[in-house]
């Protein structure tokens, strides 16, 4: 069998559950309830795509939201590609002009 699956997920949800499963693509958003005009609701708060472009290029996206944000923020992008002779070869990137932003973001969530 051959097995094309480039990306993997664990998920713990505690007693609610657990998830683990490979796949050729995975997006995963993560919520959290918070209280937004005196109503609480479910927000969600962070996105995680990973895939494969055309190229063969693996690519795993993370993405950023907070309410009083006009837009999303993607914070890091992490790029591998699997040459012919086995080897990987990774890259990391995040966005310079994110520091502020996220900063502001991640004391939010506290």
């Amino acid at each position: 069998m051959n097995d094309d699956r480039k990306f993997a997920i664990c998920c713990n949800a505690g007693p609610d559950g657990h998830l683990q499963v490979k796949s050729q693509a995975l997006s995963v958003e993560l919520s959290q309830l918070i209280n937004r005009s005196g109503t609480q609701e479910i927000w969600q708060s962070v996105l995680v795509i990973s895939e494969e472009s055309e190229e063969g290029l693996l690519t795993t996206k993370i993405i950023v939201w907070h309410p009083d944000w006009d837009q999303n923020l993607q914070i890091a992008c992490i790029r591998s590609r699997i040459s012919k002779e086995g080897k990987t070869r990774a890259y990391f990137g995040t966005r310079s002009e994110i520091g502020p932003r996220l900063i502001r973001f991640l004391f939010w969530l506290l």
